[in-house]
């Protein structure tokens, strides 16, 4: 094997919820769940390429964007292999801050820095004999690359305050969405740690790259996320399906599951509509699904327009969801907070930062309140969490 290791590129979908349904691995457990398709479809060859690398002792490097299903391919290296039974840890190397890096990664002794009150074993030792994910491994700073690389080839560990060396059996997984080559060319990244990091080398490929897999995809994701829900939605229209597949998601996976969740709240029947997508088809493809497939083979995708700002996105779908949910719950703030769990607290901080008003309605016979369906403007909530909007005369009289 050479020294850049031999990389499996992985043409298949990522690594994907399980579902009683179809071949999947499970968000928890990495397992398998097996249902017969007439052709060897792109996440069969995804789990014999994961079946051939569990089996090894040697690292694995996971590769590809951010949300294609990384930490998923970890579990299921994990779970699939012989270190099953033993403890999987997972860090993401992006979130440890320098100072703290060493004592998660390979602990302390007591009294080996300020606040040090008890010897704490690190990730190394709490894998034991079972496996270590290092997710992002491009963020780690040198000084602990260079610590990672003498673990590695010596299988050894020493705490922090401590002179005395541990034996460790860990099989370690990295990823990172990062080209850790030009790190390398940049000086950012040990050329030897990515040697002895990459002797396996998975891929897995962004959504854009396997278009026909998407809608296979979102369907396992609605029925997860609908069951989880009490959703009465089941499906998608064509309509739907076409934007799917014509769509770019740059998010990947952890994307389309976001869509999904937002188009279960917005949707009000058994089928998703484009409608209730928070993106629309391109002008050209403005058609039925079957009129997509067809012009697959003689036209290429169209890209979708460039997205807007994202926080301006966010902003617009929660308005959305906020009105719509306040409609469905006769301006009921307390029942819309239940409707689209979330704290009530968060709910009334929302509509008063997003201007929602309260519209004009006819007084009640008690305190001549009536509760409104809210809408652009300001408001009030009482205590019940019901919207009220004050009337003229009302207000006249005081």
């Amino acid at each position: 094997m050479s020294n850049s290791g031999a990389t499996f590129k992985l043409c298949a979908a990522a690594v994907r919820p399980l579902s009683a349904t179809s071949v999947a691995l499970g968000p928890r457990h990495g397992r398998l769940a097996h249902k017969p398709r007439s052709a060897r479809s792109a996440m069969q060859e995804l789990e014999q390429w994961i079946g051939r690398a569990a089996e090894a002792k040697s690292p694995v490097l996971v590769l590809g964007e951010t949300g294609t299903g990384k930490e998923r391919v970890a579990r299921a290296l994990h779970e699939r292999g012989p270190r099953a039974r033993q403890p999987l840890r997972i860090i993401n190397c992006a979130a440890i801050p320098d100072t703290l890096a060493e004592g998660l990664l390979f602990g302390h002794e007591r009294g080996a820095f300020t606040g040090a009150n008890s010897t704490q074993s690190g990730l190394f030792e709490q894998a034991h004999q079972g496996t270590l994910f290092l997710d992002e491994i491009g963020e780690l700073p040198a000084r602990i690359q260079a610590m990672l690389l003498r673990v590695l080839e010596t299988k050894r560990i020493c705490r922090i305050g401590s002179n005395r060396e541990l034996e460790v059996d860990v099989r370690v997984v990295a990823a990172t969405h990062r080209a850790l080559g030009d790190m390398v060319q940049a000086g950012e990244f040990r050329e030897d740690l990515l040697y002895r990091l990459n002797a396996l080398t998975l891929r897995v490929p962004p959504l854009r790259e396997r278009r026909d897999e998407i809608v296979l995809l979102a369907n396992e994701l609605l029925g997860e996320v609908g069951s989880e829900w009490c959703r009465a939605a089941t499906r998608f229209s064509p309509e739907a399906c076409a934007a799917l597949e014509a769509y770019d998601w740059p998010g990947n996976v952890r994307e389309l599951r976001n869509v999904i969740e937002r188009a279960l709240l917005t949707c009000q029947g058994a089928s998703i509509e484009l409608g209730d997508l928070p993106f629309a088809l391109p002008a050209s493809g403005q058609c039925s699904r079957a009129q997509a497939e067809a012009g697959k083979a003689t036209a290429p995708v169209q890209a979708p327009q460039p997205p807007r700002a994202f926080r301006e996105r966010v902003r617009e779908f929660e308005i959305d969801l906020i009105e719509q949910a306040l409609a469905r719950n006769d301006g009921n703030q307390r029942a819309a907070s239940r409707d689209l769990r979330i704290p009530l607290r968060t709910l009334a901080h929302k509509i008063k930062a997003y201007g929602l008003r309260a519209a004009t309605s006819e007084p009640s016979s008690r305190e001549r309140l009536s509760p409104v369906i809210v809408s652009r403007g300001a408001v009030s909530a009482e205590s019940d969490g019901s919207i009220w909007a004050r009337s003229p005369s009302l207000s006249a009289r005081r």
